[in-house]
């Protein structure tokens, strides 16, 4: 694998949220992701409890094109309705087959509420 990536997230409090991923190894291709186990977390911050978790193969992490280094992360809108818009922190592991995670990917997660500004006639 490459270096860890760092990204900020955007989620707006209400809808659902996909997060698409590519991985690639240290020379830049793609990473193969074959029969491999990922972990999907948000918390408040790094080394906090999880408030969020998902993970592949059937809980919210999907792996699109195996060869391609390709998956996603789903998170529904009932997966964050009980947290506050505001900054959080997320992070993306690979677990090996020796149940080590391997860090991948993390950044801030930022809740968003929408304010719709309705005007009268």
């Amino acid at each position: 694998m490459g270096a860890i990536t760092t990204d900020t997230l955007d989620h707006c409090l209400g809808e659902d949220f996909n997060f698409p991923f590519e991985l690639e190894d240290a020379n830049g291709d793609p990473y193969v992701i074959t029969g491999t186990v990922f972990f999907w977390i948000a918390q408040n911050k790094a080394d906090a409890d999880a408030l969020v978790t998902k993970s592949s193969p059937a809980s919210g992490v999907t792996i699109d094109y195996a060869a391609g280094g390709l998956g996603q992360v789903d998170v529904a809108r009932a997966d964050v309705s009980a947290l506050t818009a505001g900054d959080y922190y997320w992070a993306l592991w690979e677990e090996n087959a020796s149940s080590k995670r391997i860090p991948l990917a993390e950044g801030e997660y930022r809740l968003i509420q929408i304010v719709e500004d309705f005007q009268t006639v």
